[in-house]
Order: C-alpha cells, then sequence, then structure tokens
C-alpha cells in the first residue's frame, strides 16, 4: 500500500469475523505502528513496536478498551514472519494482574 510503505491486511473468519489491519515503520517515531479494526466491536486499536533482534519477530504494545466492560487493558500482539506468503500473530491482554492469551491468527497471501 502506498508504494511499499505500508501493509494491509484482511481476515476472514467463521460467523462472519473480520479484521483489517495497517502496519508501516514511522520513520519519525523510529517504530512501528498499527490500526486494527474488526467485526467484534467499532472501536479502533493500534500499537506501537519493535523488531525482536534475537528472534526477528514484531512485537507491538497497546491499550485497547474490554469490548464487554468498556475497561482498558494493556495489550501485547507478537508477529512472527513464516515466509515470504505467510505471517502468524498471537494477541495476549493483561487481565487481572497476568497475562492471558486471546487469539491467534495465520495470514496467507492472496495472489
Amino acid at each position: 500500500v502506498m508504494g511499499g510503505r505500508f501493509v494491509q491486511g484482511t481476515f476472514v473468519g467463521d460467523g462472519g469475523f473480520e479484521a483489517r489491519w495497517v502496519v508501516g515503520y514511522s520513520n519519525v517515531a523510529a517504530q512501528y505502528e498499527s490500526v486494527f479494526y474488526y467485526t467484534g466491536n467499532t472501536g479502533i486499536e493500534s500499537t506501537t513496536g519493535a523488531v525482536d533482534p534475537d528472534n526477528g519477530t514484531l512485537v507491538m504494545n497497546g491499550v485497547t478498551l474490554d469490548p464487554v466492560t468498556g475497561a482498558p487493558h494493556e495489550r501485547r500482539i507478537i508477529t512472527t514472519f513464516v515466509s515470504p506468503d505467510e505471517i502468524r500473530e498471537v494477541g495476549y491482554a493483561r487481565r487481572g494482574g497476568r497475562e492471558v492469551k486471546t487469539y491467534e491468527m495465520t495470514y496467507t497471501r492472496n495472489r
């Protein structure tokens, strides 16, 4: 997207679930920035992060609102670049003082 500056993805799952995201590197902020929205609520979530030099994964952090309670909670997303055509993403939320896995998605390039 936009001359290779951003990556845009769409995930379609069971039961009408659909998610979209855009991620790119900000030269000004010197970090990766992402926005994410999906059919589970009407909010737009944003995260920022960096590539882990030890394993090459992209680790993003942010704060989002719980769709049930409306309370803010910390969020962490780990993205693994499996191949040029496959990306695996695992999301975690901090609730009640502990981190819990909330989802795992695999994106495959549509050629």
